[in-house]
């Protein structure tokens, strides 16, 4: 059974539970977000896809394919960097 103690040990991930996990993440880099909706959404949460352009100590801006989306780290779930798009023939 999973320790749910919540005492700082490793999660599944290898990272201490409640380390950040926006921390890794490098500016100009596509990234992958997972974070809360507000209160009341129809979902709890969903993801954002594109490249980080900026972060301070309360949020996070991704420049997405729809637009920049500003998230605040708080809500932030998961987040990691994932390969380039690939190119399309064309």
């Amino acid at each position: 059974m999973p320790d749910m103690s919540g005492d700082g040990r490793a999660g599944a991930d290898g990272r201490a539970r409640g380390a950040d996990p926006t921390g890794s993440l490098t500016i100009g880099h596509r990234v992958v977000v997972r974070y809360r909706l507000p209160e009341g959404s129809t979902h709890g949460a969903t993801d954002v896809l594109g490249v980080l352009l900026a972060r301070d100590a309360d949020v996070l801006t991704v420049e997405a394919r729809t637009g920049p989306v500003t998230i605040a780290r708080s809500d932030v779930i998961l987040a990691r960097e994932v390969p380039p798009a690939p190119a399309r023939r064309g």
